[in-house]
């Protein structure tokens, strides 16, 4: 590691990012998985990077990824402009700094992958000898989604459900979960009945540096209030709260959708308040709120300002959610979520659900250094006990995907079968045959039916192979209704996983047209 003596310029890590950077680095001495569980907008990423960077100058690794199930374009670049400006900074900390490491640093903005993107990598010996950010790993951790197949391609599937995974020594990989909403893994983590996990995962808390408003603090302040619907009958609460700000040239951000967005923005142009909206649809070189506003004005925003999303709260007066039912994660990573942070001198007010009271109390015991307490109500943790639901990539084994599809042969038959005896008025009478035929000679009026059956979807099984083999092993069932082929569906998963060109794709369609149903 560099020394102090050799500074030549000023720091810029916290001293809050550099200490829970310092015990990650201790954890990753005995374990090759860690958490990092800090509040939002706190400053994960710097803690992340710093991370990063001391165990690429001391060497421990040769390379550094940041991925994520998200797809959102604004995270990623932010994640692409940070490294740039943290590693220039870095660098810059000390004068005896290698050009190999240089030249390291200059390379990785081009290793930030979300979503999709993750299908690039297509070799374990790309992330050999390298660290992994996983940048808010609760978000599209649904089983057989693009993070977990990234995972469970390198062999990565043990780890994420807190069991050995040798994958990772062997290849010297080492995995930093970033997220300020870690409900799935905790759920894991804080089960007394789970000895094993804590052997193989560690969890650092990053306490906020000076100057950090919390989600605890709006609370404590009362700035954070129950919202109501956006509807005409309580239009007369809905303009005394908008009444409040009007004397301010500031924002008020209102995310709204559906019928209430269309009552909002009747009631705006009704009341001759300015309004911008604020959504995918929506393109401005510069961003509405690092713009000083000249007169109070409502945003109305779509499918913005979410998880690590950091927005300048200067010109920002209150913000508002709509929904009367949120998620806990889904919450506080919403609005909430993102008018925390530092440097914050002027009072925001937050409109939340009413449910926000327990969510924020349960927030709260989560944000400590040994908490034992599971974050509750998300996507696939309930509402009163922390356990997982079904189909989260935390305890789903992709392993045995192919297995389970195969075990629905059956059903799926039965149902294409009593879908085309319906669809031609035979139903009824293939009940009654079942009754009086032999076992054998209702088995082959079954073959027949069914060959019927699939001759019908004839082109449709020809286009569908094509686009069924993107969606490989989740598509298994489509693949199968597609034609008579689940039989050779190893064989296929083998195929669509080499990276098939277009004509290795027909020939093999050619080589086995005798269960595709048609000849080619």
């Amino acid at each position: 590691m560099h020394g102090a003596d050799t500074h030549l310029a000023e720091n810029p890590f916290h001293p809050n990012q550099i200490t829970a950077s310092d015990t990650i680095l201790n954890e990753f001495n005995t374990k090759y998985y860690v958490q990092l569980q800090a509040q939002m907008q706190s400053g994960k990423t710097g803690c992340g990077l710093y991370t990063a960077f001391q165990m690429l100058a001391n060497k421990t690794i040769q390379n550094c990824f940041i991925i994520s199930g998200m797809s959102d374009i604004s995270i990623k670049s932010q994640w692409q402009n940070e490294i740039r400006t943290l590693g220039q900074s870095y660098l810059n900390l000390f004068s005896d700094s290698p050009s190999d490491l240089s030249k390291i640093f200059k390379k990785l903005p081009t290793n930030v992958y979300f979503n999709r993107n993750l299908e690039k990598i297509t070799d374990i010996s790309k992330i050999s000898h390298s660290l992994i950010i996983i940048d808010e790993i609760h978000y599209g951790s649904t089983a057989l989604g693009s993070l977990h197949k990234f995972l469970h391609k390198f062999g990565l599937q043990n780890i994420i459900q807190g069991q050995e995974c040798s994958i990772l020594s062997e290849h010297n990989i080492y995995i930093l979960s970033i997220t300020a909403t870690r409900a799935n893994e905790d759920s894991i983590y804080n089960n007394e009945a789970n000895e094993e996990v804590k052997k193989h995962w560690g969890r650092v808390y990053m306490e906020p540096g000076d100057s950090y408003k919390s989600i605890m603090d709006y609370y404590s302040q009362g700035l954070v209030h129950s919202n109501i619907k956006l509807e005409l009958a309580n239009e007369p609460k809905l303009l005394e709260i908008i009444q409040k700000y009007q004397s301010q040239s500031n924002y008020f951000i209102i995310r709204a959708i559906g019928k209430q967005r269309d009552y909002l923005i009747e009631f705006l142009i009704r009341h001759n308040i300015k309004k911008i909206d604020f959504d995918a649809e929506t393109y401005s070189r510069i961003p509405f709120y690092n713009i000083e506003p000249t007169e109070f004005t409502v945003v109305i925003i779509r499918g913005k300002l979410r998880l690590g999303n950091q927005l300048n709260k200067k010109y920002i007066c209150g913000v508002f959610e709509s929904s009367d039912k949120m998620n806990n994660d889904t919450l506080l990573q919403a609005l909430p979520g993102r008018v925390c942070g530092y440097n914050i001198t002027h009072d925001i007010d937050i409109y939340v659900p009413p449910t926000f009271k327990s969510c924020i109390e349960e927030y709260n015991s989560i944000s400590q250094h040994d908490s034992n307490v599971s974050m509750t109500n998300t996507k696939f943790v309930g509402k009163n006990k922390p356990e997982l639901k079904k189909l989260c990539m935390h305890n789903t084994d992709m392993s045995n995907t192919v297995h389970s599809f195969l075990k629905t042969k059956n059903k799926i038959e039965a149902t294409l079968l009593r879908n085309w005896r319906k669809s031609h008025n035979l139903w009824k009478e293939s009940i009654q045959q079942k009754k009086t035929l032999s076992p054998s000679e209702y088995q082959s009026l079954e073959e027949n039916h069914m060959n019927q059956a699939l001759s019908k979807t004839e082109f449709t099984r020809r286009y569908g192979l094509y686009k069924i083999l993107d969606k490989l092993p989740g598509g298994a069932t489509g693949y199968y209704i597609c034609g008579k082929i689940l039989e050779h569906a190893c064989d296929d998963i083998d195929l669509y996983r080499s990276k098939p060109k277009s004509n290795d794709v027909i020939a093999y369609m050619k080589q086995n047209s005798h269960w595709l149903g048609h000849s080619l």
